[in-house]
């Protein structure tokens, strides 16, 4: 049984004894209001009736005239002549059910038991004085009147009724249970397609829909699955294409040293060095990227100095600066401040980036650090002059292997991977880095840390 028909039958299940119930008071219900009519409706008319009979009543005579009158004639004899007086015809209605009593309760006129005494009983007043009681007897049972037989017809009129609303009701039912299990049975062939390597696929998703956010959910773990499974198809192709290039000049080298055409110098030795080295980074910034991603990396954290940190490591880099004519500026802001840092890992990153920046800097341009604080944090920037990178870029500076001359990049010796390692360290120890268009020209990297992860101002 689909889990449609599940939800069907059990709405169905809840429905039936609902109205199965429904029905039963509403009969019940009918019955004991029918009842009540008719006590309130004898009532009534005993009240009714009781002036009139009060009204015939002669204090000398007694309740001879009134029995007369409400007496029927014997049989044989003529009825009462059209002079003398009569009861009301309502009245005359009621002499089969009602019965005189004197003042003390002995019966004139009908015939009642001791325990029917318990019913419509009322005295006659006349003068101010009780001079008799009425007491009217019930009708007879309900399935011997027309309000039995209507009694009947209602029941039947209401099974009907009942029959009506369970099958409206199970039509509802099947409509709520199509509504709610149409993106339910998408979201089971969406699972089979994503099963079936078929990323691409997107669910329709309706905003007015309760289960609009399951489809919206479905389709960004889609999209992300598609994502990563372009990424992972792009950084294949780029590992394969960065381990091609120094393994196509070791073996060609190594081939023109086979086939005589080239000596095995301290030349070549330094060639295959330089190929083997290449290959050894590459690897490490591989195996270093891939711990970051599975939250390997350990980091010795304690409280550092930032612009010492900072200053120490642009201290490492004046030599090859000057070499290309490059100025460095430093505006440190952050006289005391401790973060909680991996001192070691931080370096590496800050010496990374101003790597990149000797490396693409023009000769005779300009490098900036700068380091302030922040209403609850520092932030760090590092910028040159450029060249810059276009707007379009910027967001994937970090991204891994990307380069906007792939080839220009080669001859320099990067591997594409090294904003990639600095994001990863950068957000593994709670701070943020992006990337912008410098006010000098080129490229700014800007990362920020909370000061309010323990840092310690001395």
């Amino acid at each position: 049984m689909s889990i449609r028909q599940r939800l069907f039958v059990s709405l169905v299940s809840m429905l039936l004894p609902a109205v199965a119930l429904l029905l039963v008071a509403v009969q019940y219900s009918m019955q004991i209001d029918i009842g009540h009519y008719l006590a309130e409706a004898d009532q009534d008319q005993l009240e009714d009736a009781i002036p009139v009979v009060a009204s015939f009543y002669d204090p000398k005579e007694g309740w001879q005239r009134v029995l007369s009158m409400m007496r029927p004639p014997p049989p044989g004899m003529m009825p009462s002549p059209e002079g003398m007086p009569r009861f009301p015809p309502e009245i005359m209605g009621l002499m089969p059910r009602l019965t005189l009593l004197d003042a003390q309760g002995h019966v004139l006129l009908g015939h009642v038991s001791h325990g029917e005494l318990n019913w419509l009983r009322r005295p006659i007043r006349v003068q101010d004085k009780v001079v008799g009681w009425l007491v009217l007897r019930p009708q007879p049972p309900l399935p011997a009147t027309s309000v039995g037989l209507y009694l009947k017809h209602q029941r039947m009129h209401l099974l009907l009724l009942g029959m009506l609303t369970l099958l409206l009701s199970a039509w509802v039912a099947w409509r709520i249970a199509r509504y709610f299990m149409t993106p339910v049975h998408a979201l089971q062939l969406g699972h089979q397609a994503l099963r079936q390597g078929q990323l691409e696929l997107r669910l329709p998703v309706d905003p007015k829909h309760e289960l609009h956010q399951l489809l919206m959910n479905f389709n960004s773990l889609a999209e992300s699955l598609q994502k990563n499974e372009a990424q992972r198809r792009s950084y294949v192709a780029d590992i394969a294409h960065e381990l091609r290039t120094p393994l196509a000049v070791l073996r060609a080298q190594l081939e023109a040293v086979q086939d005589g055409v080239s000596d095995f110098d301290d030349r070549m030795l330094r060639l295959l060095h330089e190929q083997v080295l290449q290959l050894a980074h590459l690897v490490a910034d591989l195996q270093e990227l891939a711990m970051a991603d599975a939250g390997a990396q350990h980091y010795n954290r304690t409280l550092v100095l930032m612009d010492d940190l900072l200053r120490e490591t642009a201290e490492g880099f004046s030599d090859s600066l000057q070499e290309r004519q490059i100025t460095l500026q430093m505006q440190l802001g952050l006289s005391g401040v401790q973060l909680l840092l991996d001192a070691q890992k931080m370096q590496q990153v800050i010496a990374n980036i101003l790597s990149n920046c000797r490396r693409y800097t023009e000769t005779q341009g300009q490098l900036r650090l700068i380091s302030r604080r922040l209403p609850q944090g520092v932030r760090l920037v590092i910028e040159d002059s450029g060249p810059g990178v276009p707007p379009w870029a910027l967001p994937r500076i970090f991204d891994r292997f990307f380069r906007l001359e792939k080839s220009r990049a080669r001859v320099a010796g990067g591997t594409g991977l090294g904003l990639s390692i600095c994001k990863a360290v950068v957000e593994a120890q709670g701070g943020t880095i992006r990337a912008e268009t410098s006010p000098l020209g080129g490229l700014a990297i800007i990362m920020e840390f909370d000061t309010n992860l323990r840092q310690k101002i001395i």
